[in-house]
C-alpha cells in the first residue's frame, strides 16, 4: 500500500506512478462529455504556474509536512534536504556573494516532484469547495464547472474561485503565468 498517496490530491496526476498526462486529459474529456450527455455546458480555466518548483517555500512546506503528521527525524531530514542551498550571480568579470535559498526545490530530484505535489494539495480542495471540479498536472491545473442553465451564475462561482485560488497562491507565494492561463468555453449541445 502507498501512504504517500494520502499526502497527495486525488487529481493530481503529475509525478505518481500510473498517472500521467494522458490519464488527466482522459479524465478531463470524459468529464465534460458526461456534461455534454446530460445537456450541459463546461467553462473550463487552464492555469500555469510561472517558476513554480523555483518559488516553493520552505517554511510553508516544512509546515504544510508537519500538519499532515511529519515530525521528528523525517521532518528534520526534509529541513535538511531543501537548506544549506545558495546562489549567486555572475556577470562578466563580477561575481556577487552568495545568499542563502529560503524557497524552491532542487532540480532534478523525484522527491522534490513529489514535495511540489504536497504543496500544493489544498489547492484542489479550494477548487471542489467552491464547486468546480479540477485535474492538476504538475504545476497545471484545469478547474472547470459544467452547467445546464444560467450561465451568469456560472460565470459568478467561476470568478469567486479563481479569486480564492489567486488569494491562496498569493499567500503560499506562488504566482499565475498570465501568458499560458486561459479560459475557454467547453464542448457545448
Amino acid at each position: 500500500m502507498c501512504y504517500y498517496l494520502d499526502y497527495l490530491d486525488p487529481f493530481q496526476s503529475g509525478f505518481r506512478p500510473g498517472h500521467g498526462t494522458e490519464t488527466a486529459l482522459v479524465a478531463l474529456v470524459d468529464d465534460m462529455r458526461r456534461a455534454l450527455d446530460r445537456g450541459e455546458c463546461t467553462f473550463l480555466v487552464l492555469l500555469d504556474l510561472s517558476a513554480a518548483f523555483d518559488t516553493v517555500d520552505h517554511v510553508i512546506l516544512l509546515d504544510r509536512l508537519k500538519r499532515f503528521g511529519m515530525g521528528g527525524t523525517v521532518l528534520q531530514w526534509f529541513h535538511s534536504f531543501l537548506s544549506g542551498r545558495y546562489q549567486r550571480v555572475a556577470l562578466e568579470d563580477e561575481v556577487l556573494d552568495p545568499w542563502p535559498l529560503t524557497c524552491g526545490v532542487p532540480q532534478g530530484s523525484i522527491l522534490s516532484q513529489m514535495l511540489f505535489n504536497i504543496y500544493i494539495k489544498p489547492l484542489g480542495a479550494i477548487i471542489r469547495r467552491l464547486g468546480l471540479q479540477c485535474h492538476q498536472y504538475a504545476d497545471d491545473t484545469q478547474l472547470y464547472l459544467s452547467f445546464k442553465s444560467s450561465p451568469r451564475l456560472a460565470v459568478e462561482t467561476l470568478s469567486k474561485c479563481l479569486e480564492s485560488v489567486s488569494g491562496w497562491m498569493g499567500r503560499n507565494k506562488l504566482k499565475l503565468n498570465p501568458d499560458k492561463t486561459e479560459q475557454q468555453k467547453g464542448i457545448e449541445k
